[in-house]
């Protein structure tokens, strides 16, 4: 086993050292780290306000300035803990973690551009002459006239043609079928059929036989029965003219004459 050998002094003075003793242990009083040798010993934290040039290895760096932690690995520092930022820029990065308090008025900040016209939004939109306009931010408003939108209709009532006139297009032009209007209608009573005339002078002849009731009126024995033409239903009796009839029309109505006789 190889003997130990204690040495106690400043960091300044351990790194003066050009060869260090590797079978001796370096005690570094202001910083508190151990070293055997160039082998370090101790992994302590330093709090430092900028980083060395060269890190011991295993150290953690705590920078006050910077508000982050970085370890030397022997050849480059690793970023523990990301930088604290108070302030949110215009090109933040994953490397800077900003504070609740940064972040709080980085939204304020922006809700206040948002209601005062941030450039590229929207800010205002109107409609007028067939035009909308719309703002962007505080810039001045871009018109746009609305190409296409009906704008007004009129209707010949000769050709059945409606037309819709569009804003900086071309006229809408729709044919309605008025050579299939009606025009007139008639009926005739003693063919019942209906006549239906369209615009264009064609007919159409609908038979409404079907939807008639026929009544004729016949003659009997004793009674006549007939019909009108306006539909009429009247009847006549038949008063036979055998001889010792009672039985006599009158204008009032049927009568039968009874004369008594007294048995003698």
């Amino acid at each position: 086993m190889s003997q130990i050998l204690f040495y106690t002094g400043t960091k300044a003075q351990f790194d003066a050292l050009a060869t260090k003793n590797e079978n001796a242990l370096y005690f570094l009083t202001d910083v508190r780290k151990l070293y055997k040798g160039t082998t370090p010993f101790s992994q302590p934290v330093q709090v430092v306000t900028e980083y060395p040039a060269i890190g011991d290895f295993g150290t953690l760096y705590v920078n006050t300035v910077l508000k982050e932690a970085k370890v030397w690995d022997g050849t480059a520092y690793t970023v523990v803990t990301p930088a604290s930022v108070t302030t949110i820029g215009n090109a933040p990065t994953n490397d800077q973690v900003p504070t609740a308090l940064a972040v709080k008025n980085y939204v304020d900040g922006q809700i206040t551009l948002v209601n005062t016209g941030v450039t590229g939004a929207v800010a205002n939109v109107s409609y007028s002459n067939k035009c909308i306009s719309v703002q962007k931010g505080a810039g001045d408003p871009v018109t746009t006239a609305l190409a296409g939108l009906v704008d007004g209709a009129s209707y010949d009532g000769s050709t059945g043609v409606l037309t819709l006139t569009t804003n900086g297009g071309t006229p809408v032009t729709v044919n309605l079928p008025v050579e299939n209007f009606l025009s007139a209608a008639s009926f005739n009573a003693s063919t019942n059929v209906l006549t239906l005339t369209l615009t264009n002078g064609e007919t159409v002849d609908v038979s409404l036989a079907d939807l008639v009731d026929t009544y004729t009126g016949a003659n009997g024995a004793t009674a006549n029965v007939s019909i009108a033409a306006n539909g009429a239903v009247s009847a006549s009796v038949n008063v036979s003219a055998q001889a010792g009839n009672i039985i006599e029309a009158k204008s009032d109505g049927i009568y039968a004459g009874l004369e008594w006789q007294t048995l003698a």
